[in-house]
């Protein structure tokens, strides 16, 4: 931990445990995710909505 520790910008925290599997790393940089947005034909004013959508 202490090697990595410059290296993290934020924490999560929750209720119930968090899982990210190797399909959502592709999205965690903006390209990735104007990639995302492209292909699903979605606009990013609509983003909110879509994450409430698919993460219900």
């Amino acid at each position: 931990m202490q090697s990595t520790r410059s290296k993290i910008t934020a924490t999560l925290s929750g209720f119930d445990r968090l899982v990210f599997r190797r399909a959502l790393r592709s999205i965690f940089d903006d390209e990735g995710m104007k990639r995302y947005l492209g292909a699903n034909q979605i606009l990013l004013k609509d983003l909110g909505p879509q994450v409430e959508r698919v993460s219900g």
